[in-house]
C-alpha cells in the first residue's frame, strides 16, 4: 500500500496549531475511535503535550466496544505522573487530559463533552480569577486528523451550520473561530503527517476514510480489509457476504500456506460475486466490489469493527 498525501494547506496547519495554542484554554484532540494509535497525529502529540486536552475518540458507534473500553483504560493510564525511581515523586505537575469515547449522533454526548472541557479548564478559570480576571468565555481549539468529525462536533455544539461537514477528508482548509453561549471554538483543519510510517497505518487510515480514495489503489486496500475482517471478525464477514464456513475456512488455510493477502483473491472475488457486483459476462467488478466493502465497514453497515487492538500493539 503505497500512499502519499500530505497537502501544502496541513504543513501550514501544523504551524498555525502551534501559534495559535497560546490562545486557547484547552483542546479537543478528536481521534477514530476504530483507530486510536493510527489517527493519533504524533506530530500534533508534540505540539500538544503541554496544553489541557481532551482526546475525544469519535464514531464509537462503529467500533468494537469491548477494544474501545481496553484503549480508553490505557490511554488514561499513560496520562497518570511517573515516578522516576522508586520513593521519588514527580515533582512535575502533569498535564490535565481526559478521554472520552463518543458517537456525535449522540444527543447526549455533547453535554459529556463540554463537562469533561469544563474540568480540564478548572485551574485556568480559577487561576484567572486570582488575579482578578474575567473569564466570559471558555476558549477550546478543535483539532486532528481528517474525517474524525470535527466539523460535525462544531456545529452539533453551535446548533447551526458553522463548519462545512462531509465524510470525506480534505473540507476544511482554513482554521476560524466559532462562538456561542461562553464558548470559542477554533476549527482547525484536518492534518496528517509526511511520512505516515507502517503499512498497517496506512492501511487503518486509508480505510476509515481519512486519506482521499483517490491516491490509493481501492481494491488492494479492500483485499488488505477483507483479510482482517477474515482473521478478526469471521462472523460478521460470513453473514454480511453470504459466504460459507468452509469457504472461509479454505480461504485463511491459504493466506497462512502462502503468507500474502493476494492468497485470498478468490475469496474475495466470491464475496463480490454474492453481493451482485458483477459485470457483462458474469465477471466480478472489482472496482464496484471494492467501492461497496469500504463503504460498509465505514458506515458500520457490517458491524462494530475496531481496526486496532490494546493486545495487538503490545505484540
Amino acid at each position: 500500500m503505497q500512499i502519499n498525501w500530505f497537502p501544502g494547506h496541513m504543513a501550514k496547519t501544523l504551524r498555525l496549531i502551534q501559534e495559535s495554542l497560546r490562545q486557547v484554554d484547552a483542546v479537543i484532540e478528536c481521534i477514530d475511535a476504530r483507530l486510536p494509535v493510527s489517527s493519533c497525529n504524533p506530530e500534533l502529540e508534540k505540539r500538544l503535550a503541554r496544553k489541557p486536552r481532551l482526546i475525544l475518540m469519535t464514531k464509537a458507534d462503529l467500533a468494537d466496544p469491548k477494544a474501545t473500553q481496553r484503549w480508553i483504560d490505557v490511554l488514561l493510564r499513560q496520562a497518570q505522573p511517573q515516578v522516576k525511581s522508586a520513593g521519588e515523586a514527580n515533582l512535575t505537575e502533569p498535564t490535565p487530559l481526559q478521554v472520552l469515547a463518543v458517537s456525535l449522533t449522540d444527543d447526549h454526548a455533547l453535554a459529556e463533552i463540554k463537562q469533561c472541557v469544563r474540568q480540564l479548564c478548572a485551574a485556568v478559570v480559577a487561576r484567572q480569577s486570582a488575579r482578578g480576571l474575567l473569564h466570559d468565555e471558555t476558549r477550546v481549539m478543535i483539532a486532528g486528523i481528517p474525517n474524525t468529525g470535527k466539523s460535525t462536533l462544531i456545529n452539533r455544539w453551535t446548533g447551526r451550520k458553522a463548519a462545512r461537514a462531509e465524510d470525506r477528508p480534505g473540507v476544511t482548509k482554513g482554521s476560524q473561530w466559532v462562538r456561542t453561549d461562553g464558548w470559542a471554538l477554533l476549527d482547525m483543519p484536518g492534518v496528517l503527517w509526511p511520512n505516515l510510517g507502517s503499512d498497517r497505518v496506512r492501511i487503518a487510515l486509508a480505510a476509515s476514510g481519512a486519506i482521499k480514495d483517490e491516491v490509493f489503489d481501492t481494491e488492494a486496500l479492500s483485499l488488505y480489509l477483507f483479510l482482517y475482517l477474515l482473521r478478526r471478525y469471521p462472523d460478521l464477514l460470513q453473514e454480511r457476504f453470504r459466504l460459507s464456513a468452509p469457504e472461509m475456512a479454505d480461504g485463511l488455510e491459504s493466506y497462512r500456506e502462502e503468507a500474502n493477502v493476494t492468497a485470498i483473491y478468490p475469496l474475495w472475488l466470491e464475496a463480490g460475486r454474492r453481493r451482485g457486483c458483477l459485470l457483462s459476462g458474469g465477471r466480478v467488478d472489482g472496482l464496484r466490489f471494492a467501492a461497496l466493502l469500504l463503504k460498509e465497514f465505514r458506515s458500520g453497515a457490517i458491524g462494530r469493527i475496531s481496526l486496532e487492538w490494546v493486545e495487538d500493539e503490545r505484540g
